[in-house]
């Protein structure tokens, strides 16, 4: 392994260019198919053979569910007043007539049929001509919407909510930029340098981004949960990050010694780059192993983090060490990517 992480560490300082090209080539393929051929997660808690599911499976089987999407509308009157005042019973009927015309909706319940005791709130059910298992399109969601106008034009609170309007997928939270910026700066105050501390937290973005461009992708083939991508994302940088920084490390010291950066690259790939693969191969190995249990959810989560893993464990101390070529400052081991002067 050694030896072959070696010749790779050459070959990649040697056409450092090249290589560069090639995984920002690959990762953009795989970006465009993951477009192409975007799918929809699968939102699933269910764990087969348990005592839990079997229930719901039996109340499934005597009570079916709607095939398609559903929503509700809430619908509740201004404080001192009732729903079935005429100043809004009328434009709350025009609103619900207007509401089962928009393109996709299929039928609308009436607001009596779940009317609080003081009459206050109701709660209307929509069906949709679209599949449980597919999104509702946006503009039809966007024109139920538009029709709750008229009842709060008149001083009643219309609110959506449903199935239909839930996230088909995890988003980037705030929280996951916060923690990015907050890593960033840890790196900066370590290394001494925004090259030195950039570089790893970048490829590992890059590296988390392909993993979840592929699995949008495969969502359209294969069920992958929509709690999958939030663990493939967090494991994927932590180990990204971890490994970079391993071989960065390495050839910072090396360069120190006053070691020519080519060989440089070669011997921290060969060195802690066979660590680096030893424990992402470990790691991989560990989540793939959540199959064991045979709950989707966990398999999903398993697969998805696994292949997030192996694609960001890849050697980058050839990218690091591009950087060094233009740092001439005296070497110091504390210091950001340098190197002796000859």
């Amino acid at each position: 392994m050694a030896t072959l992480l070696y010749r790779l560490g050459a070959l990649s300082s040697r056409n450092k260019y090249r290589v560069l090209v090639g995984w920002l080539l690959a990762i953009a393929a795989i970006a465009a198919l993951g477009v192409s051929f975007a799918g929809t997660m699968v939102s699933s808690g269910s764990i087969p053979g348990s005592p839990a599911q079997v229930a719901l499976d039996k109340m499934d089987h005597h009570f079916p569910s709607s095939e398609t999407q559903t929503a509700e509308i809430v619908i509740q009157a201004p404080p001192g007043h009732v729903l079935k005042e005429p100043g809004l019973q009328a434009p709350i009927e025009s609103g619900l007539e207007s509401a089962a015309k928009v393109p996709g909706v299929t039928s609308v319940s009436e607001p009596a049929a779940q009317l609080s005791q003081d009459g206050r709130t109701s709660v209307v059910q929509v069906t949709f001509s679209t599949p449980k298992d597919a999104t509702v399109p946006a503009q039809t969601l966007d024109g139920l919407k538009a029709t709750g106008a008229q009842a709060e034009h008149a001083g009643a609170s219309v609110l959506f909510g449903g199935d239909a309007y839930k996230e088909s997928g995890p988003a980037v939270s705030p929280t996951e930029v916060v923690g990015v910026l907050v890593t960033l700066l840890v790196l900066v105050l370590t290394f001494g340098s925004m090259l030195a501390a950039g570089l790893p937290l970048l490829t590992a973005i890059l590296g988390v981004a392909g993993t979840m461009m592929g699995m949008i992708g495969l969502s359209s083939v294969i069920g992958i949960s929509d709690t999958a991508p939030v663990m493939a994302m967090m494991l994927g940088l932590a180990v990204g990050i971890d490994y970079a920084l391993f071989i960065v490390s390495r050839h910072r010291t090396q360069l120190a010694q006053g070691m020519p950066v080519q060989k440089s690259i070669a011997k921290a790939t060969a060195t802690a780059g066979s660590a680096v693969v030893f424990a992402g191969l470990t790691v991989v190995v560990a989540l793939v192993g959540l199959t064991v249990a045979r709950v989707p959810m966990l398999t999903s989560m398993g697969l998805t983090a696994a292949a997030a893993v192996a694609g960001g464990r890849h050697p980058r101390a050839h990218a690091a060490a591009r950087a060094a070529r233009h740092r001439r400052r005296p070497a110091h081991p504390e210091a950001g990517f340098t190197r002796r002067a000859p």
